[in-house]
């Protein structure tokens, strides 16, 4: 691919990543990402939640008192409210992401379905 085309597709998509990235939704991310690495309980919390759901897997989800561990953590983490809006905004960002990746990829498709 030509330099100059590879560039204009870089700064383009950049273009489209940076509105992403300058939504209320992703700044509050950020913001609540932060405040959730100083709250301590919270982050014990979720690194017991990983490591329960790592032997949950790894049980091929047969292990029913685990199950039981993971949703009595779950419901620990979702008490804190700063965790519920990080969660609520993260899906909110994810789900443009989402969006923007189904878009290229029917006009993808579109582009070279016309090859038929």
């Amino acid at each position: 691919m030509e330099n100059s085309m590879k560039d204009n597709i870089f700064f383009i998509l950049d273009d489209i990543i940076n509105n992403i990235k300058v939504s209320s939704e992703f700044e509050k991310c950020i913001l609540l990402r932060e405040k959730i690495e100083n709250n301590k309980e919270l982050l014990q919390l979720i690194e017991t939640l990983k490591e329960k759901q790592k032997k949950y897997v790894r049980g091929n989800f047969q292990d029913d008192d685990v199950k039981k561990e993971l949703d009595v953590l779950l419901k620990k983490i979702e008490s804190f409210p700063i965790y519920v809006e990080y969660s609520n905004n993260l899906s909110i960002v994810n789900e443009k992401i989402s969006l923007l990746k189904d878009e290229l990829n029917c006009y993808f498709v579109e582009k070279f379905n016309l090859l038929k």
